[in-house]
């Protein structure tokens, strides 16, 4: 997940999600620090023998220069029922979702069910989350997110 040498090569790849957790719909960006980004879906609030519900999350992960051991974690939704989604052919949020660096952190686009109103299933949000490294640099102000 590293590479030395300005992204021509990389070295092995990490799981980034926790181990046994299913997840899915990734996206990554860069920042002009070197912090690597990613959001994605993931499952790890599914209880054993829940079968009413779909519990998904949200998630932002952040490496610092892209270090695993410099890893930070943090969920950047509400916990959500995925199976309140509209059905097509499967259980859909869209294609609604996306991370860019914007020079003060990254900025997440994501989207998230809820059961209020049958005709309106989903809902769309973004948010700028500054990393870490942008905070300790000093040069951004830290907007609050959406949760």
């Amino acid at each position: 997940m590293r590479s030395t040498d300005g992204g021509r090569t990389w070295g092995t790849p990490a799981l980034i999600s926790p181990e046994g957790v299913p997840a899915f719909s990734p996206s990554i960006a860069v920042t002009e620090r070197g912090t690597v980004a990613l959001t994605y879906y993931d499952l790890r609030f599914l209880k054993p023998g829940n079968t009413t519900t779909l519990p998904t999350a949200y998630q932002l992960a952040t490496l610092r220069h892209g270090n695993p051991k410099l890893r930070t974690e943090r969920r950047i939704s509400r916990i959500f029922d995925w199976l309140q989604a509209p059905f097509a052919g499967g259980y859909f949020l869209g294609d609604y979702q996306g991370l860019v660096a914007d020079g003060k952190g990254v900025r997440a686009v994501l989207t998230e069910t809820h059961s209020g109103t049958p005709q309106n299933r989903t809902d769309v949000y973004t948010s700028r989350l500054p990393t870490r490294e942008d905070r300790q640099a000093g040069d951004v102000s830290t907007e609050p997110g959406r949760r």
